[in-house]
């Protein structure tokens, strides 16, 4: 059996599993969880965002976030619930940054009217802003900004359009996404590869038995289907995604923790580099009487992943990368609407997740939301560890297009005696002969902590005459932590 060849181009490679890697010795895989910003970085301060209108004052990320160059500031569509004392009303709203911390609300756009005045920041009443998708390069002007949502006042799911990201076209349908229970909640990634836009639907089924967990109490079960499109309207036939809850899940909170049911309430995501990374709002029901009753249950952060939106989405941890808050801080009981995409932090080492952070449970009557911002290493979801001795990992045959090999990587620190933690890279041949001036001792060694680290061997950085050729890597590790690879130009 011949081993298979992974050509990678010039993708960034991940460690979320194996999909690059022969063999490992001495290493672990470590996964790691976001760091809270602590304090949220918005709060629902006005009528319209629910203050002294309805139970539940909030401004929570159905929405996104992007970094617009052109006005050199970062640009956030957010969601509040307003002028309904169930809370059921939701429009999109509009902020803006410099520094991704301090956000300033323009209460001068007068693009709707507010009881009659239109001194305020909202853009589209009677929908939440799913997914925002900002295209510079889009031949039709009128639609470099897309927004994603289920609109109430047609009661379907649509794309609105944009010039600007500020005036919206009506909302245009999506036919294939139409039918009983399909309402409520979606999200969309649209993959520069292959030119393609990824959607995950959400459909309530009242009759619907989980292979898994079975029937869930309350209004009915979510279930979740996948599909792709090229212009996003005419869509693929719908997949269902039953793995996104398994037998684990079943043992650690129905079992373990007395959940009476599990469900997914919703679904970030977006394409990175071949994989589709997500990250799922699991929710864990609480109560017999489910959803909507009190203490209806808790939701955290999970990570999922896809690498083909035909196959089922991969649970690759347990461990929820944005966890809730502790019993009495501001995001306590849920982490309810995320942004698709993280946005560059300053100062371009940090994935910034923006998301909304509930004082309560999703059946909680009386609840406050608001925006808060969780912080990753970039592609910092997992890493390949090495003790304090040395390991190495080996990966499998690739052919990639580049001249530099770049790390991200942290080798930096030395131990008690003053050695230095290192990282050392050496190319390979497909029959693992060490290509002439690439060995291990060529390779100048890697004592940095570096997102994008150039690799060089003796003072060489050009990797080009081996870019098309079967190739296997062997990175030595000692006290380092390999998060990604990527051969470039």
């Amino acid at each position: 059996m011949n081993p298979i060849t992974r050509n990678i181009g010039s993708q960034r490679q991940l460690f979320i599993d194996d999909h690059v890697i022969a063999s490992t010795g001495n290493l672990k895989r470590t996964f790691h969880h976001m760091e809270k910003h602590g304090a949220p970085v918005m709060v629902p301060e006005h009528p319209w965002e629910g203050v002294g209108t309805a139970p539940w004052p909030s401004v929570f990320l159905f929405g996104d976030v992007i970094w617009d160059a052109e006005q050199n500031q970062y640009r956030m569509w957010y969601t509040t619930a307003k002028n309904d004392m169930e809370g059921g009303q939701h429009d999109v709203l509009y902020a803006t940054s410099e520094d991704g911390i301090t956000w300033h609300k323009p209460l001068d756009l007068d693009i709707v009217k507010y009881q009659d005045n239109g001194n305020n920041n909202i853009l589209i009443t009677d929908t939440s802003a799913q997914t925002v998708l900002y295209n510079p390069n889009e031949k039709d002007a009128e639609k470099r900004y897309r927004l994603l949502s289920f609109d109430r006042s047609i009661n379907a799911y649509a794309w609105f359009y944009s010039p600007d990201g500020l005036h919206w076209s009506k909302p245009i349908k999506i036919p294939a996404l139409e039918g009983e229970g399909m309402f409520d909640n979606l999200n969309a990634a649209y993959d520069d590869e292959r030119e393609t836009y990824v959607i995950a639907v959400k459909k309530f089924d009242n009759k619907y038995k989980h292979p898994v967990v079975g029937e869930l109490p309350g209004p009915g079960f979510r279930r979740w289907f996948m599909t792709t499109s090229q212009d996003g309207i005419e869509c693929t036939p719908l997949i269902e995604m039953p793995d996104l809850i398994d037998q684990t899940d079943k043992k650690l909170y129905i079992e373990g923790e007395r959940c009476s049911g599990l469900n997914t309430y919703g679904i970030s995501m977006h394409a990175y580099h071949g994989v589709y990374l997500g990250i799922q709002w699991f929710f864990r029901v609480a109560d017999i009487e489910g959803f909507y009753s009190c203490h209806g249950g808790p939701m955290d952060g999970r990570l999922i992943f896809s690498r083909d939106t035909g196959e089922q989405w991969q649970i690759p941890t347990r461990e929820f990368v944005l966890p809730r808050g502790k019993k009495g801080q501001w995001d306590w009981g849920m982490i309810l609407g995320l942004a698709n995409r993280p946005v560059l932090s300053p100062d371009g080492n940090e994935w910034w997740y923006y998301y909304g952070g509930w004082n309560f449970g999703h059946g909680t009557s009386r609840r406050k939301a608001c925006i808060g911002l969780a912080k990753l290493r970039v592609d910092g979801f997992a890493s390949i560890d090495s003790p304090d001795t040395e390991g190495v990992l080996e990966t499998s045959l690739l052919k990639f297009s580049g001249s530099k090999l770049m790390l991200n990587i942290d080798a930096s620190g030395e131990d008690t005696e003053g050695t230095k933690n290192y990282a050392r890279v050496e190319l390979l041949d497909s029959d693992g002969h060490v290509h002439q001036g690439y060995g291990r001792n060529d390779c100048d060694p890697i004592h940095i902590n570096c997102v994008d680290y150039k690799v060089t061997w003796k003072g060489n950085d050009d990797v080009s005459l081996l870019a098309g050729q079967e190739i296997r890597m062997k990175i030595y590790l000692k006290s380092a932590e390999l998060y990604a690879f990527q051969f470039k130009d």
